[in-house]
Formats: structure tokens, sequence, C-alpha cells
């Protein structure tokens, strides 16, 4: 199989894991989002022509915690892991 790469979804992607790493939880990100007016996945893929399996929501920049959570355009998001990595690096540049 060979993937295709979304270009837009794949920003917002980046977007979420900057926010993720500068110390955001879930809830403030889907927050970020929404004040930024960023589609959620549901609203997304229906403007996109795609198929959705849930019923969108009346707001479509509306996100929750839980659909931070489970968002996966590229699979599963750890955000503790991603925090850790982030306070890890920040300590190595402290020591260096």
């Amino acid at each position: 199989k060979k993937w295709i790469i979304d270009e837009e979804a794949a920003a917002v992607v980046q977007q979420i894991f900057a926010l993720c790493v500068s110390g955001m939880g879930p809830t403030q990100i889907a927050k970020w989002l929404e004040k930024h007016e960023i589609y959620n996945p549901t609203a997304y893929s229906k403007a996109k022509g795609r198929p959705v399996t849930n019923k969108p929501t009346a707001n479509p920049y509306k996100w929750t915690r839980e659909i931070m959570i489970v968002y996966n355009f590229i699979g599963a998001f750890d955000f503790e892991r991603a925090k850790e990595k982030a306070q890890n690096t920040t300590e190595k540049q402290r020591t260096a």
C-alpha cells in the first residue's frame, strides 16, 4: 500500500504536536483549535467530501478532549510521552 499524505491535515497534526510539546493538555489544545477555527476531524472529512461515520456537530470547529485523545489522522497521539520528551530536551539544554 502507498500512503497519501493529506498536507492540510498533516499541518494540523504538527500544530497539535507543537502545542502539546509546549505544555498544553488535550482540553487546552481543543480550545485553541476551536478559537482558531480549525475543523474537527468529522467536519474536515465532510468538507472534503469524504464519508463520515460520526454525526457532525453543530459547531464544525468544536473539538473535545476525547477527540484530541483519539485523534488519529496519523495514529495514536501520546501527550504524556511528548511532554516528557520536551522536558528531557529542556533539561539537557540547561545542563549543556
